[in-house]
């Protein structure tokens, strides 16, 4: 089986295969459930297509990002910019894609020379310093307001009745099964076989032929476009690209379900999509439950991920997707 996913052809099926299944599943779920539980799976959806990117650049690179928030917000604002000039929302997710590249093979130029604490440094300054340019060009980005789109709605083939909700989480998991399907592809490529290599140790990896600096710039290129992806479907659920959205809290809690969900793992990254979708919801209901100051319901969710990353580090480094695998060793 391994031998057949290693042949350009075998991976093409096996894609194939992946995204309708996912699609018929996904189309089953979201037309069964109420509008509330479709802006939920919307949300599920947009956190795991950024973390696909995170397994790809933390998991198999090696890499540490803590700026994979500021690559959603280039996305973002990208696909807000092009919606509000009259693109359409297909071409603004590509415009998105295209912008994500950029930014991230920008930055791992740079990156693919540091590691560590320095490269943890510069992926935060850019979670800082990117999401603030909307103040530095507020004519062009809207400030701290941000920019405010009008849709996209759901066409009108589909009815004037069509709930925006599901529409939503049509959006959101189609973005999730495209971006799997190729990544799940890019893991098992001779590309991604390079960039584990790399990881794995880099002076052997160059010394068989590997351009070890180039997959690293790969590898955050690829995260960056996933995560620009992420930032264009987060956009359209909000109906708004303003910084407040894409703080470095966001990215925080990106390597957080990386790491909780299993930094290795695509399941690990649907695990850590659900922590980061659904957490925040449930300890705001639990605050209003047990009538605590507001204060506290914003800075709980904050806590429960800094005692769920100290759990994970100390009982089950490889993450939840692979407690099973641990246990058997």
């Amino acid at each position: 089986m391994r031998t057949v996913l290693q042949r350009p052809w075998g991976r093409a099926v096996a894609t194939m295969c992946l995204m309708l299944v996912s699609a018929l599943l996904w189309m089953l779920v979201n037309n069964r459930v109420d509008a509330l539980w479709n802006l939920r799976l919307a949300y599920v959806a947009t956190y795991a297509v950024a973390l696909f990117g995170m397994v790809v650049l933390v998991g198999h690179s090696g890499q540490v990002s803590l700026g994979n928030g500021a690559f959603m917000a280039s996305g973002g604002y990208a696909f807000a910019l092009a919606v509000m000039h009259g693109w359409p929302s297909w071409l603004g997710m590509l415009a998105a894609a295209v912008v994500g590249a950029a930014v991230g093979v920008a930055v791992g130029v740079v990156a693919a020379r540091l590691s560590g604490p320095y490269l943890a440094g510069l992926t935060l300054g850019l979670a800082v310093g990117l999401p603030a340019l909307a103040n530095r060009f507020p004519d062009l980005l809207g400030g701290d307001s941000g920019l405010l789109l009008d849709g996209p709605y759901p066409p009108d083939r589909l009815g004037p009745d069509f709930p925006l909700e599901r529409w939503q989480a049509w959006v959101a998991g189609a973005t999730a099964i495209f971006v799997v399907a190729l990544v799940s592809s890019l893991i098992v490529s001779p590309l991604g076989r390079s960039i584990r290599a790399t990881r794995d140790h880099e002076p052997a990896a160059a010394l068989v032929g590997i351009n070890t600096s180039r997959t690293k710039v790969i590898a955050f290129a690829v995260s960056a476009v996933c995560a620009a992806l992420a930032g264009a479907v987060l956009t359209q659920i909000l109906g708004l690209a303003a910084p407040g959205a894409f703080g470095i809290g966001l990215s925080l809690s990106l390597l957080v379900g990386t790491i909780v969900g299993g930094r290795q793992s695509l399941v690990g990254a649907v695990i850590g999509a659900l922590l980061l979708a659904l957490t925040p919801e449930w300890l705001t209901a639990l605050v209003s439950n047990f009538g605590l100051p507001d204060q506290v319901g914003l800075n709980l969710p904050n806590l429960v991920y800094g005692g769920l990353l100290l759990l994970t580090v100390g009982l089950a480094p490889g993450g939840i997707a692979n407690i099973r695998r641990a246990g058997a060793r």
